[in-house]
């Protein structure tokens, strides 16, 4: 009314499978929350339209981390970043003074599939900032 915006916070009701501190949150523009948390997952949260609606957890990715030393993936992605497509999805962590980079291929409708698509093996520089340019597409890039 008016113009004006209701800024109160509000609770989410959580699904049971993720309810876990995050360190780094990002949306996407089909109102999905992406949200890395502090034992190296990311849970994508698809947001409801209401605030009495219950958030679901629509994936979990986490098999990322299959392949690294044990000790490289307990580090929480601290950096997150969606193309403008939606289609790509970059995370970024460092752990013991080392960086790495990891991209995930984002479903284009509801019928796509999660998946992480590759990384970047550690690097001796920490990951500072993540950002995709271009469209998604090759093309683009």
């Amino acid at each position: 009314k008016n113009g004006v915006i209701n800024l109160d916070p509000t609770k989410l009701n959580l699904p049971s499978g993720f309810k876990r501190p995050s360190v780094a949150l990002k949306f996407d523009w089909q109102k999905r929350l992406y949200c890395a948390s502090i034992d190296g997952s990311i849970a994508v949260l698809g947001m409801p339209p209401t605030s009495n609606e219950k958030v679901t957890l629509d994936h979990v990715f986490k098999n990322h981390s299959c392949r690294l030393p044990n000790k490289s993936h307990h580090f929480p992605f601290v950096f997150l970043d969606i193309t403008s497509d939606g289609n790509w999805l970059a995370a970024g962590r460092f752990s013991s003074g080392k960086g790495a980079v990891h991209i995930f291929a984002l479903p284009s409708s509801e019928a796509g599939n999660y998946q992480h698509w590759w990384s970047v093996p550690e690097m001796e520089a920490t990951v500072n900032c993540i950002k995709l340019l271009g469209g998604g597409s090759a093309e683009s890039s």
